[in-house]
Formats: structure tokens, C-alpha cells, sequence
């Protein structure tokens, strides 16, 4: 039986997550969420090295858990992830529906040598998640 893949998806807005859960096969995924940009920052910091994707939003204020995340945006989860030495570099898929957040990220995923998508939520179908998702198993082979 092949491993199941781990996706860490951060995002604010509790439809989404379950969208993107319904769009996954749940024997194949494992998902863990982070609602907010502090909890993605606690979970990538605790859970070092362990995820195959990271589904990203850029605006993460809708599910603020302290005053702290208020100033925590995608962007941080980002600078965050490049600066981390010695992890592995897990695909980035970038969900938001912010262009120029996201292109900021993304440029920044790539600089750093990041396998990095960009679809923006509106555009973001079951097929071409799970498109991105096969990716993920093809680079575990």
C-alpha cells in the first residue's frame, strides 16, 4: 500500500478547507490545516520535514487566533519556509485569490527552489488539484 501523502493546507476560511477536503481522495491524503498564520508557523516549526505540499493562501484573516496573527500573511508563512536551512522543500500550491501577494510568494518560492503552482482559488477545479496532488506522489517515487 503506497504511503499516504501529508498537505498542510493554510487557509482562513473554514469553506475552502472543506471544498478542498471533499476534492481529496482522504485514503490517499492526509491533511492537517492551519487556519491562521501563526498556527501554520507553530505546526511547519513542530512538524519539521514531514509534509509532501503545502496548499497556501496569502490572506489569512479571517480566522485570526491571537492578536499576534493579525500581522501574519501568507507571505510570512513563505519567508519562513525559505529561511528555513536543512528542510526539505515541499511542493507549494498557492491558492489565493490576491494576485499580487501571490505572485510575490510564488517568486520568492522559486527563488529559494521551491517546486511552487500558483492557481488562484476561482480557477482552482478537483481535476487540476488532484493534477497537483499526483505531482506530489510522482516526486515521493
Amino acid at each position: 500500500m503506497p504511503k499516504k501523502l501529508k498537505i498542510l493546507i493554510v487557509e482562513d476560511n473554514d469553506r475552502r478547507v472543506h471544498r478542498f477536503s471533499a476534492m481529496l481522495d482522504s485514503a490517499k491524503v492526509h491533511l492537517v490545516h492551519a487556519a491562521s498564520g501563526g498556527q501554520a508557523l507553530g505546526i511547519l516549526q513542530r512538524d519539521r520535514n514531514v509534509y509532501d505540499g503545502i496548499m497556501l493562501d496569502h490572506d489569512l484573516t479571517e480566522s485570526t487566533r491571537t492578536e499576534s496573527d493579525l500581522g501574519i500573511s501568507g507571505r510570512n508563512v513563505v519567508q519562513t519556509l525559505v529561511a528555513s536551512q536543512g528542510l526539505r522543500k515541499p511542493s507549494v500550491l498557492i491558492h489565493s485569490m490576491n494576485p499580487a501577494g501571490a505572485a510575490s510568494m510564488e517568486a520568492a518560492l522559486d527563488r529559494a527552489g521551491f517546486p511552487v503552482d500558483c492557481i488562484p482559488y476561482s480557477e482552482l477545479t478537483r481535476e487540476r488539484l488532484i493534477a497537483w496532488v499526483a505531482g506530489l506522489a510522482d516526486d515521493d517515487v
